[in-house]
């Protein structure tokens, strides 16, 4: 081998790297090894000299290939795929069609491939991140993170002000696996992690701004998103104060990311604090209204100081302008007018602001279950009947009723206050059913006190409980001249006229009011 004058593995860098060049910066090796040979005069006995390997190549493809190995040890060269080397220089001037980016490498592209050159100082706060990461290493050639790495990079950590992606999808974006990501984010996290990580200056005067903004509004990301945006430095809302706080470490402005942290941590106690609120909130209102599920505003705010104190939370209660946001945002409170509330105590959202079972809902039913539709006055005499019974508070204002059962899934109510169920509804049984089957099927459409009583003892039924539901039956009115009645089947006043004189009572007309 000796004998015939072969350059050494040494001897053949130089010219590999002229070959390159003259081929454009990017070939395939054996155009890159025909070049060598040309420049160095080789014969036809050294380019055929035999290597004792199995690979059967000659001794001067395998110089050539060991050269190529230690130019990319050395950053010189690079291989971005099978059998083609590139060159990686750093003065664009020295290789034609390539790609200036500060602080990274300069990659070598075919001839006739035109790439417009980056600017030195991104415009756009999103071009931050990989101008940052194009600087970690300054003088140097950075050959982890190249192009692809960095975009992947970018998009892993959220570095552009968009939510992080997977390692399998910041690694599908550029044609890299998931390991090689998870290594190149390691080497990241180790590198802005050493000592040596400095500030960097001059920091991209759009990153300056963007710290600026988010220091003076920390009230929340949607605000911070418009500022970015009203400045015209992002072409997106999707901007959080974690996504300024990465480029804060990254940038080594280790001051103003602890004054973000700050921030962060102050948010994140205040959201715990609003998340445990939200979760008392429904047992509050619940609490307030003795268990009826309806209370006014002016009640619940002592009612949630008591229980926020039972709680032995530390931190004070919130204002009322933040409890009034979350009472209209919550998924188990339903708003009324006059200022009143309604929920069932539980975190069982309303169906389309979704309300279920309650005391109102279950008597309501039971009176339509007589007569449908029913008007909502005639809903809440019933209601009132029950609160004296049951000893709650349902004396509720028409307007608050109105809009409970038009926000109900299980009721519609019309411009003229008529409710009807859109559920399936049963007819009345037990007790309550045999009284009104009397009553529908007395010679007059009602019952007096005597009449009711005498029936039920007849048919022994317990007399105890024929007056409580004389009394308190959402299902049963009762009327100043002393007669009962089906609810919504008030009789004409020809018929109880005549029914009042065959019973031996005077009747006096008087417009329909109820007594309770």
């Amino acid at each position: 081998m000796g004998e015939v004058n072969l350059p050494s593995q040494r001897e053949l860098q130089g010219p590999t790297l002229e070959a390159l060049k003259s081929l454009g910066g990017y070939a395939h090796i054996r155009d890159i090894e025909d070049a060598v040979a040309r420049r160095l005069g080789l014969t036809k006995t050294q380019l055929e000299l035999d290597h004792p390997g199995v690979d059967n190549r000659t001794a001067f493809q395998y110089r050539c290939a060991w050269a190529r190995t230690q130019l990319k040890a050395k950053g010189r060269v690079e291989n971005p795929k099978k059998n083609i080397w590139s060159l990686v220089e750093s003065d664009p001037s020295e290789v034609g069609g390539q790609l200036e980016l500060p602080g990274r490498i300069i990659r070598a592209f075919p001839p006739g491939v035109s790439v417009k050159p980056r600017r030195s100082e991104p415009e756009r706060l999103e071009d931050v991140g990989a101008h940052l990461i194009g600087c970690l290493y300054p003088g140097r050639k950075n050959r982890m993170f190249n192009d692809a790495a960095t975009v992947a990079l970018v998009r892993r950590l959220g570095l552009d002000g968009r939510p992080a992606s997977t390692l399998r999808e910041a690694g599908e974006s550029v044609g890299l696996t998931r390991e090689r990501i998870r290594q190149i984010q390691e080497r990241y996290e180790t590198r802005i992690r050493h000592p040596v990580h400095t500030r960097f200056e001059p920091l991209p005067v759009v990153l300056e701004q963007a710290f600026a903004i988010a220091l003076a509004t920390p009230a929340g990301d949607l605000e911070l998103a418009v500022s970015l945006q009203d400045r015209g430095l992002t072409a997106h809302s999707k901007w959080t104060i974690d996504a300024l706080l990465r480029l804060a470490r990254l940038s080594g402005r280790f001051d103003i990311a602890e004054d973000l942290q700050r921030i962060v941590s102050q948010r994140s106690e205040d959201e715990q604090i609003r998340n445990r609120l939200v979760g008392l909130l429904p047992k509050a209102v619940w609490m307030a209204s003795a268990m009826s599920g309806f209370c006014h505003e002016s009640a619940l705010a002592d009612q949630l100081a008591e229980i926020w104190q039972e709680h032995d939370l530390q931190a004070p209660l919130p204002g009322e302008e933040v409890i009034q946001r979350l009472i209209a945002d919550h998924p188990s409170i339903l708003k009324l007018p006059l200022g009143f509330l309604y929920s069932t105590g539980g975190k069982i959202p309303m169906a389309g602001r979704g309300i279920h079972g309650s005391r109102i809902v279950g008597q309501s039913r039971k009176m339509l279950g007589v007569s449908s539709p029913l008007h909502v006055s005639d809903l809440r005499q019933g209601l009132i009947r029950y609160s004296r019974f049951k000893k709650i508070p349902l004396d509720l204002p028409t307007e608050v009723l109105r809009r409970f059962f038009d926000q109900h899934p299980e009721f519609q109510i019309n411009e003229r206050g008529m409710v009807t169920a859109t559920w399936d509804l049963e007819e009345p049984s037990g007790l309550t059913g045999w009284l009104i089957e009397k009553m529908r099927t007395s010679d007059y459409g009602f019952l007096t006190f005597s009449q009711a009583i005498s029936l039920g003892r007849r048919d022994k039924n317990n007399t105890s409980s024929l007056i409580s539901y004389l009394t308190y039956g959402v299902e049963i009115r009762r009327d100043r001249r002393g007669i009962y009645f089906p609810v919504g089947e008030l009789p004409d006043a020809h018929r109880v006229e005549q029914g009042l004189g065959v019973a031996g009572r005077s009747s006096t007309p008087t417009v329909q009011c109820w007594a309770f």
